[in-house]
């Protein structure tokens, strides 16, 4: 497991929600910052539906 934290901000006025992954404390450098994946509106409800058929979530 690692580390992730999100954020959301606005590029050419559309919603953003961005997954920063940090790197596990045993890496050469430990924390820093491993991968960043950015989800438009699109892309998260895509990602929204796999999370709900695989966990179950409703909403």
């Amino acid at each position: 497991m690692v580390d992730c934290r999100y954020l959301v901000s606005e590029r050419d006025g559309r919603k953003v929600l961005q997954l920063n992954t940090y790197g596990s404390a045993n890496r050469q450098i430990p924390n820093k910052l491993s991968q960043t994946i950015q989800f438009d509106e699109e892309s998260a409800r895509s990602l929204w539906r796999i999370l709900s058929t695989e966990f179950g979530f409703k909403g």
